[in-house]
């Protein structure tokens, strides 16, 4: 006889953000106080594409699990990577037509 089917029940959802970017010096201190206080945020996540093309964002609490910076004098910017993790519901919103 055939294997049967497997049913599957969802009792939660969760989403990780990784990335990486370059901000001004100055406001490395906003996220190493964020990373270092082990609190959560609400942060928007957005895909930055027309609604057409399935444009929009995000919207959750993330808790910021992951911070590692390397400043760069020469330029006057910092780099940076980061991981979040949800902490709570998601949302996602379409871009505005």
């Amino acid at each position: 006889s055939a294997p049967m089917g497997t049913s599957r029940y969802v009792t939660a959802l969760s989403a990780n953000i990784s990335g990486e970017g370059v901000l001004d010096p100055s406001d490395l201190s906003t996220w190493r106080d964020w990373f270092l206080a082990g609190a959560s945020k609400t942060a928007r996540i957005r895909l930055d594409l027309t609604a057409a093309n399935g444009g929009g964002y995000y919207e959750a609490k993330f808790v910021l699990s992951r911070f590692e910076n390397a400043s760069s004098k020469d330029e006057g910017l910092a780099t940076f990577s980061l991981e979040m993790q949800s902490d709570g519901a998601i949302t996602w919103t379409d871009a505005a037509a």
